[in-house]
């Protein structure tokens, strides 16, 4: 049983084709620590069947609140590529969708915690609106950031920030207005978004309001190969690229790769949850050779397209 002292709030967002992967969020969370959550899961679109199976998640102890929220006609209508739906948005409306609450972390859905939040949920915001981890020197090649910052519209002195992972100051960012500021942001927007709702809180946010964190608190797999990051072990492992449901577990199992390695967590937590005989459902294979090719035929090609400009 969890220990009995102050409540670690976890908010994470889903409809019904991230549920799963969010039980399995929580079920990492809650082995990895002895402290006491309280999960409140924004049901975008849930079916009956999944919110049925959602019932059936073994919390030892700690609470799950399943909560609807009211659409807002500008998230629902914003126009999103196809890989992405309204869901995303709704993390912004948090700290109005409960004004009982103080603080809380957010986590997307497609997150495996590896180690215990409780620190994480024991810094102090004071007057910070959020914690977050940048993404310089870290996850993004400078000069890709560069052209990324530059097709958000985003100053390029600004550090970019990822919001998969973010400790909530719901006080503050209710006095802010934040809610209302990225409501006004869409109808005026008038560069490409990427990342729809990570882009604008990117642009709105005054940098000196937010706390950085450590990297490890947002650690996305692919940067495992780059030799900056060896010494970091990964707390919370944020598959916002690679997603592990992609590429069948006996392939992960199989190949000795880095990347494949980070996804294994995943699946030792999924096949915790309801869903364990769907783990594979989404796999393809294609995606697997895909993958291969990026991480090991490509690299030799474009050395061997290096060397041969060079002897030229």
């Amino acid at each position: 049983m969890p220990e009995t002292k102050e409540s670690i709030v976890i908010v994470l967002t889903c409809d019904d084709r991230y549920v799963h992967h969010a039980a399995a969020t929580m079920v990492s969370i809650i082995k990895n620590s002895k402290r006491f959550f309280k999960f409140y899961l924004l049901d975008c679109g849930i079916l009956p069947e999944n919110l049925e199976k959602l019932n059936r998640l073994d919390l030892n102890g700690n609470i799950l609140q399943v909560i609807k929220p009211k659409p807002l006609e500008a998230f629902e209508k914003f126009p999103l590529p196809s890989h992405f739906s309204p869901a995303i948005f709704y993390r912004i409306a948090i700290p109005e969708l409960f004004p009982e609450l103080d603080k809380a972390i957010y986590m997307d859905s497609d997150v495996i915690i590896m180690g215990d939040i409780g620190p994480l949920w024991d810094e102090n915001l004071e007057n910070k609106l959020l914690g977050i981890v940048y993404s310089e020197n870290q996850f993004l090649p400078t000069d890709a950031l560069k052209k990324y910052k530059i097709k958000i519209g985003l100053k390029q002195e600004l550090r970019y920030f990822y919001d998969g992972m973010m400790l909530m100051n719901l006080v503050n960012l209710r006095k802010e207005n934040i809610l209302q500021q990225v409501l006004a942001y869409l109808q005026t927007c008038r560069h490409a978004l990427i990342c729809p709702e990570q882009d604008i809180l990117n642009n709105i946010l005054d940098r000196n309001k937010l706390l950085e964190l450590d990297a490890s608190y947002n650690f996305t797999p692919f940067s495992v190969l780059s030799s900056k990051l060896k010494s970091i072990k990964p707390i919370c492992l944020h598959y916002s690229v690679y997603k592990p449901w992609f590429y069948p577990k006996y392939i992960v199992d199989l190949l000795p790769l880095p990347l494949f390695r980070t996804m294994k967590p995943y699946y030792c937590y999924a096949a915790q949850t309801p869903w364990a005989d769907e783990m594979n459902k989404d796999a393809h294979l294609y995606l697997v050779a895909k993958a291969l090719w990026k991480l090991t035929f490509q690299p030799l090609e474009r050395l061997f397209k290096h060397f041969f400009r060079k002897n030229k």
